[in-house]
């Protein structure tokens, strides 16, 4: 089974940092943040995806790369608008 972690705060200096070391250790890693990624994550083989986990909707998505190890589905009021 292939480990998957989403790093909140992704793009910032320690969520890169932390991102890029788990990447190192064979992890798939995903970003999730307000801002776009300032250097190329995908050398690193990381994904972002822009998302304010504020809301439930877009925290719900972010989260789907990881879902499909778990067979955790979206529910329909998470779909529903903020």
């Amino acid at each position: 089974m292939n480990k998957s972690v989403v790093i909140t705060g992704g793009c910032g200096y320690v969520g890169l940092n932390v991102g890029k070391k788990l990447s190192t250790l064979g992890y798939e890693v995903h970003l999730v943040d307000l801002e776009e990624p300032k250097e190329n994550i995908s050398s690193w083989g990381m994904t972002f995806t822009k998302a304010d986990i504020c809301s439930q909707k877009q925290v719900c998505l972010s989260f789907q790369p990881i879902f499909k190890y778990t067979g955790v589905t979206v529910t329909e009021r998470s779909k529903a608008p903020d």
